[in-house]
């Protein structure tokens, strides 16, 4: 063996056991906030991922291990759950919960972003992506949470932040309607609106 075949099947594994689902079949609560008609489109087009981004999954898994250990180490960590609504229809899949056994129990919801440099960890609540913010408040409703633990970290300098989300009242109507829209439009198959002026 050398060099040359090593990475090659080092790399054929990782991009096999990569992580990435090209066949998924449901709504994705993480991507909620999407253009409802990227979203109608994802459902019915599979598209292959680049080897670059298959091997950044692959990567973005390993990190999220090693964050979960940590959180095991303080005996606060549970494995998350897959959120299924629409008889499957609609799933989320959750990096994990929060939990603690003395009083008050707490049982909240983790999520686990990872980010290139300490710079783009969000310095403020305020600069949580909407998109983050959005695929919490959707786990939270169809999850039965109603607390998230934000947590990120830079893998530049191994930094991290942990933010604290909580229920939303009106973000979680929007999501209900948009969630109920897109079900309908999928089982019909009926292209829906554009939200972002960018589709065609």
């Amino acid at each position: 063996m050398n060099a040359f075949t090593l990475q090659k099947e080092l790399t054929d594994w990782s991009i096999k056991n990569s992580g990435y689902d090209e066949h998924r079949n449901y709504i994705g609560l993480s991507v909620i906030l999407d253009c409802p008609r990227i979203i109608y489109r994802r459902f019915f087009n599979h598209t292959g991922m680049p080897m670059e981004l298959r091997l950044r999954t692959r990567y973005s898994y390993e990190v999220e291990e090693i964050i979960k250990n940590r959180f095991k180490a303080i005996e606060v960590y549970s494995k998350g759950k897959e959120i299924s609504i629409y008889d499957g229809l609609v799933k989320g899949h959750t990096d994990g919960e929060i939990q603690t056994i003395d009083p008050p129990r707490l049982v909240a919801l983790l999520e686990i972003k990872t980010v290139p440099a300490t710079d783009h960890i969000p310095k403020t609540f305020h600069e949580i992506p909407r998109k983050v913010i959005w695929q919490a408040q959707a786990y939270m409703l169809y999850g039965y949470y109603n607390l998230t633990f934000c947590f990120y970290f830079a893998r530049e300098s191994g930094l991290f932040r942990i933010f604290e989300i909580r229920p939303d009242p009106e973000i979680r109507q929007v999501i209900i309607k948009k969630v109920d829209y897109l079900v309908k439009s999928v089982t019909l198959k009926e292209l829906p609106i554009c939200e972002c002026g960018k589709c065609l």
